[in-house]
């Protein structure tokens, strides 16, 4: 009978202890999709950790430095964008704090408009190392999503920003999400100097 009263107690904590889990964690969305559309979508997460994720604050949260100017664009459709130019590097940025061995995703919206096809990645930068949790071609005209997920291997202070793989040309960026399982939004206009 103790053995039943033990384990019967065991067994209701493990659940409790389960369902707590399950109460603060965040569901992971799986949707993507490999399509360029014309209007890009709402951000994943309602824009997780990211401040100012749809600009509806102007610049409010992002950073741009170095010899970038930046604007702020709003498309027909109602959608922000930044408009970055004048600058021969990617410093569009948002400063983010990170947690070690932590899953985050990864979600943005790229769009070029110099009539090439381009890479665009996004890269994660911490104090000990970068990487890209996702890229994507960017077309012009229409929207593709960038999508990934990635761990970092120190907690801290970290930066995300945007590459792009031509030598010269415009990006718009729209929609990031980073999710704590994170999520960003903005949408940017970037000029790559050409050599």
């Amino acid at each position: 009978m103790a053995k039943l009263v033990y384990s019967w107690w065991f067994l209701s904590f493990l659940l409790i202890l389960v369902s707590r889990i399950e109460a603060h964690s965040v569901t992971y969305d799986p949707s993507f999709t490999h399509e360029c559309l014309s209007t890009p979508l709402k951000p994943q997460y309602n824009g997780g950790i990211i401040i100012n994720p749809e600009l509806n604050e102007k610049l409010n949260g992002w950073i741009v430095s170095g010899d970038a100017s930046a604007a702020l664009g709003e498309s027909c459709d109602g959608n922000n964008y930044i408009i970055t130019s004048k600058r021969k590097q990617s410093i569009f940025s948002q400063k983010l704090f990170l947690e070690e061995n932590k899953l985050y995703t990864f979600s943005a919206w790229v769009q070029v408009s110099n009539g090439n096809d381009a890479d665009v990645a996004a890269i994660i930068k911490t104090s000990t190392y970068s990487q890209s949790p996702g890229a994507v071609i960017g077309r012009e005209g229409c929207w593709s999503m960038l999508k990934g997920g990635f761990v970092v291997n120190v907690t801290g202070p970290a930066d995300l920003y945007f590459e792009l793989g031509v030598q010269f040309g415009d990006i718009l960026e729209g929609e990031v999400v980073l999710v704590e399982e994170m999520t960003i939004l903005t949408e940017e206009k970037r000029r790559v100097i050409g050599t």
